[in-house]
């Protein structure tokens, strides 16, 4: 799969969640917005969700006066 256009290997997550995702990065899920091939996951579904090899994803870091890609 691919994480803001980095290669990572779906084989490196516990499980094929994205909070498995965020805990392999060290993301703190709570100030960041995630999109899988174009569509926006809402943090409710980050457990529903399973990772696919194929995923496109981005992440996107909010921080104070505005974001920044992760």
């Amino acid at each position: 799969m691919k994480v803001n256009g980095n290669d990572l290997s779906i084989e490196t997550l516990k499980e094929k969640t994205i909070n498995s995702l965020f805990e392999t990065l060290n993301i703190e899920k709570k100030t960041v917005v995630l999109e899988i091939n174009h569509e926006i996951i809402v943090k409710e579904d980050y457990n529903k969700v399973e990772l696919r090899d194929s995923d496109i994803i981005e992440i996107i870091h909010f921080v104070g006066g505005g974001w920044k890609k992760h």
